[in-house]
């Protein structure tokens, strides 16, 4: 079962005075609450399965759908950069400290999942006061790696070689992004390989939990701890989810093993409880079902919706 839980749908600017679109998921009383960033190709409806684990073990949660990207917020998917997406992740920060309707008095967790973990990196290296610790799951640590793992080109030294070098519109995955402007921004941001990773770990203080997937064909598990060899005290524990790859959707049971990490996790960092896994109130199948009916018909209501 799903417990009785309340919604709101928020859309508010980030500072370039672009829409965000948003879900606030909440019950009445002493939560912490955690942000879920948006994975590359994703939008909130995404994010509904552990929107409602989360919700039925204690926590409130904010889903976001990024900017440039898949989903109800601003822009087209092809002009997407982590630029953007780290306007988004500050933007989202911002309001849910200032808004009055978001509960944050009793802790606030971050959540990134694949390359949103690469913008939390980076956003986290230059505030340390807004969570009190950040999840990785399946995080990338090094974009370049990563994007020859999935393009089959090293574009990252590629353009650093011949910065004069076009490449146009091609798909990284499933849709096409301008990849001109992708890898100048990444490439000129420093966000593109292991070392840029590293030296923006090097800056955080907040308390980090890696998990990665056993079998992840664009990461590299070793890479995973690389970053934070000169910064070992803010990492409390990297979890290995057992045959799982970099697409976790694809393998139910990886899913839900990596899920029940996460609410273990919350659980010990919030409520100071070792919650055992058989104990972790899981939804059904029929709620899931019935709540992403729900959930694609807010999508389309809300679809047109301009900022507040």
């Amino acid at each position: 079962m799903v417990k009785e839980y309340e919604e709101i749908v928020l859309n508010f600017n980030n500072s370039r005075g672009n829409s965000i679109y948003s879900i606030y998921s909440f019950i009445k009383g002493k939560r912490p609450l955690v942000i879920i960033t948006p994975q590359y190709e994703k939008t909130t409806k995404n994010n509904l399965i552990p929107m409602l684990y989360l919700i039925n073990n204690g926590f409130n949660v904010f889903r976001y759908d990024n900017t440039f990207h898949k989903g109800n917020s601003y822009g087209n998917f092809e002009q997407f950069t982590l630029g953007s997406s780290l306007d988004d992740l500050e933007a989202v920060s911002r309001f849910i400290k200032n808004d009055e309707r978001i509960n944050t008095d009793y802790g606030v967790a971050l959540l990134g999942i694949s390359i949103s973990s690469r913008t939390a990196f980076k956003f986290l290296s230059g505030h340390h006061n807004y969570y009190d610790i950040f999840l990785s799951l399946v995080g990338v640590v090094d974009m370049q790696s990563t994007l020859k793992a999935i393009t089959h080109i090293d574009l990252v030294q590629e353009t650093i070689d011949n910065p004069r070098k076009k490449w146009g519109l091609r798909k990284v995955i499933n849709y096409e992004i301008d990849y001109d402007n992708f890898l100048k921004n990444c490439i000129g941001e420093n966000y593109h390989n292991l070392q840029s990773t590293k030296n923006d770990v090097d800056k955080i203080k907040t308390n980090t939990y890696l998990l990665a997937a056993e079998q992840d064909p664009w990461i590299n598990f070793e890479d995973c701890t690389i970053p934070f060899r000169d910064n070992s005290t803010i990492l409390k524990e990297v979890y290995k989810i057992p045959h799982a790859d970099h697409l976790l959707y694809k393998n139910p049971e990886a899913v839900k093993n990596a899920i029940n990490k996460i609410v273990k996790i919350l659980s010990r960092c919030f409520y100071s409880q070792e919650i055992p896994v058989d104990e972790i109130n899981s939804p059904s199948e029929s709620d899931l079902i019935r709540v992403h009916k729900l959930e694609c018909k807010k999508k389309r209501k809300y679809q047109m919706v301009s900022c507040l």
